[in-house]
């Protein structure tokens, strides 16, 4: 739940080795972040970003692998990411992985709560 400021206490990140996430998570750390659950490809870049965030003062930091282009695993890890956190106050989706990306299937939608980036003005093509 957000605490009383407004700062979320739990996030879900996918693409959570990117630069970005990774910054924008060290200051959603020193800002109350309590619990995190990292998704991405890269294993062990995920092990590195989980230490660096326990370092910093988070409480729990979980990891999970996932290629977001296995579609039939997304619903799955997106529902162990919720079980593991509980309540998701924050969520994380990688502008790739959004409606304006083009694709012979659907993309998976993030799950209630989550909010995925959007690019202002009109999807490239």
């Amino acid at each position: 739940m957000n605490d009383a400021m407004g700062m979320p206490q739990t996030a879900a990140v996918v693409g959570g080795t990117s630069d970005i996430a990774r910054a924008v998570l060290r200051a959603l750390v020193a800002r109350r972040l309590r619990r995190i659950v990292l998704v991405g490809r890269d294993e062990i870049g995920l092990a590195a970003a989980a230490k660096e965030l326990q370092t910093l003062g988070t409480l729990e930091v979980d990891t999970m692998t996932l290629d977001v282009t296995d579609v039939a695993r997304v619903p799955v890890v997106v529902a162990d990411a919720s079980t593991r956190l509980g309540q998701v106050d924050w969520c994380s989706w990688p502008p790739g992985c959004s409606a304006t990306r083009r694709a012979t299937r659907p993309i998976p939608r993030p799950s209630p709560g989550c909010s995925a980036p959007t690019r202002r003005g009109r999807p490239r093509s």
